[in-house]
């Protein structure tokens, strides 16, 4: 199925219910092409989440991100070319319910580990 517009295939959808988006012959569930492709998802006020490449030229074609905003501010952004953060209240690792900044629960036998390159232990 194509779904078309002005004799450029716009969303593209194949047998095995694949989706392109630019792209058509999409080998995933959804495949988004194009320079500087993003995806957003936004409420009324704010842009929510988006997920992309940095730019739409040189050198933030090859570089991504994943950001995720409250009242259009930054709350966690994983950037491949950037500094990345979690700035939206704690974080736990191996709990659900973080009582710090940083929470690790590493009972049950898991390991934990902090190092620094270059230090003796």
């Amino acid at each position: 199925m194509e779904i078309s517009t002005n004799h450029a295939t716009a969303i593209y959808i194949d047998s095995s219910q694949n989706v392109g988006i630019g792209d058509t012959s999409p080998d995933e569930k959804l495949v988004l092409k194009g320079d500087g492709a993003r995806m957003l998802i936004e409420s009324a006020d704010y842009e929510l989440f988006s997920i992309g490449r940095r730019g739409s030229s040189g050198s933030g074609l090859d570089q991504a991100y994943l950001r995720m905003k409250a009242a259009g501010t930054n709350t966690v952004l994983l950037d491949t070319a950037g500094d990345s953060y979690f700035n939206g209240g704690n974080v736990g690792i191996g709990t659900a319910s973080p009582g710090a900044t940083l929470h690790v629960d590493a009972s049950g036998g898991a390991n934990f580990q902090v190092s620094r390159t270059g230090v003796a232990d």
